[in-house]
């Protein structure tokens, strides 16, 4: 018996990793501002499905576990009968099991779910997009905003910067925001790796969709581009500053609102924050820019 449960505890294990997405952890050569000084950026920007444009998605804990405790009580009755094990071993593997899924599975589940629903939201938005073919948009607009930056692009390059981009519209469909996971490589080797949140401005809006998407789109597009020049900018103030040493706050609470949304987070402010906005990490030394003071 106690060898059973020991197994399916072991499964259950296994069954939460499996469902589980590893975030990314920022890190950095340390002498990675003397091997990029002058040096040429080949650009790779990373496929995905949708990259311009995801609509934001609310994070409901309460969905997940109701729908988890529900996935658990359907599993304990089913087994709770199998073999000589009994009701207890029966109840052990449901509950094992459901824990799992809690923990993964269904979380994974639900937000993929609550995604497509979301996405459903912006498909005017999405149809304008699509009206005119932009297979390389990302890579069209990096290239331009770090040879304005100062850094020539060249497909023979020894430095390879790799993004992976998400253009997220605001459930009140009103700011833009740009999510890059970025690597540096040199060769095969890594020698960067971050991420960068930048938010853009709220529109003042009635029908925003209407207004994001009228001429193909347009002024989406031109939001999505201030994004990308941003991103950039504080991606080559992160190598220059060593990820910001010696010039962040103590962590603390930051409020600030954009829109209709408020966000409350914690954080480390970076000391040469302009008084229009605000940079700083999160705990997982990620980077957000928000064109918002925080809050006292």
């Amino acid at each position: 018996m106690k060898g059973r449960f020991a197994g399916v505890l072991a499964l259950a294990l296994l069954l939460s990793a499996c469902g589980s997405r590893e975030a990314l952890r920022p890190s950095m050569a340390v002498d990675l501002q003397s091997i990029v000084v002058g040096q040429t950026l080949a650009l790779r920007i990373e496929p995905g499905e949708r990259r311009l444009l995801r609509s934001e998605v609310a994070n409901d804990g309460a969905g997940i576990i109701q729908h988890g405790t529900a996935t658990a009580q359907n599993l304990h009755s089913s087994v709770s009968g199998v073999g000589n094990s009994g009701a207890g071993g029966g109840s052990a593997l449901g509950v094992a099991i459901g824990m799992a899924l809690v923990a993964g599975m269904t979380q994974t589940s639900v937000q993929d779910a609550r995604q497509t629903e979301a996405d459903q939201r912006v498909a005017p938005l999405q149809s304008a997009l699509d009206a005119r073919p932009r297979h390389d948009w990302f890579g069209e607009h990096f290239a331009a905003a770090l040879t304005k930056a100062g850094k020539q692009v060249s497909d023979a390059a020894v430095l390879t910067l790799v993004v992976a981009p998400q253009g997220v519209l605001s459930r009140d469909s009103r700011s833009l925001k740009l999510v890059s996971e970025i690597e540096l490589m040199q060769g095969r080797q890594s020698i960067y790796r971050g991420r960068i949140e930048t938010q853009g401005d709220a529109l003042a809006c009635s029908a925003c969709l209407d207004q994001w998407a009228a001429d193909d789109a347009s002024a989406y597009l031109q939001a999505l581009d201030a994004n990308v020049r941003e991103t950039v900018r504080v991606l080559l103030l992160d190598w220059q500053t060593g990820h910001f040493a010696g010039q962040l706050g103590d962590e603390r609470t930051l409020r600030y609102q954009i829109g209709d949304s408020r966000y409350v987070e914690r954080g480390r402010l970076w000391q040469g924050s302009r008084d229009s906005g605000a940079l700083f990490l999160t705990l997982r030394d990620w980077i957000k820019s928000v064109p918002t003071g925080i809050e006292p």
